[in-house]
């Protein structure tokens, strides 16, 4: 049976077509790992996502920044979102607690041009 190198839907890692797929979609094993935890603890929990998680519906980059993990969408930590954690599923988790938080509103002192 011939493979095809592929990239993985979640963070661009090359991988071999048909050896782990979720939803149809050819991943690396550390985020197929990940998915699959976070499959089995809905499960487990009997918890029924009203909407999907930010991390499944924008696929932000999965990184090892360091010791940990770093899932970042858009072009940089400054200006996009991110989360981290000490395993893919772990940064998944920080990002979509992130892409929920509010800005944090400067005080009137700190305000440019002031």
């Amino acid at each position: 049976m011939n493979h095809i190198e592929l990239s993985c839907s979640y963070c661009d890692a090359a991988v071999v077509s048909g050896r782990h797929m979720v939803a149809g979609e050819s991943v690396c094993k550390p985020c197929y790992t990940a998915e699959r935890r976070h499959q089995e603890l809905v499960r487990c929990l009997k918890i029924q996502p009203s909407e999907p998680r930010p991390s499944t519906l924008y696929k932000p980059r999965l990184c090892i920044d360091g010791d940990s993990w770093c899932a970042l969408h858009g072009g940089n930590l400054q200006d996009g979102v991110a989360g981290f954690g000490y395993s893919p599923a772990e940064a998944y988790a920080d990002f979509d607690k992130s892409w929920n938080e509010k800005l944090q509103k400067k005080p009137e002192h700190q305000k440019e041009g002031s």
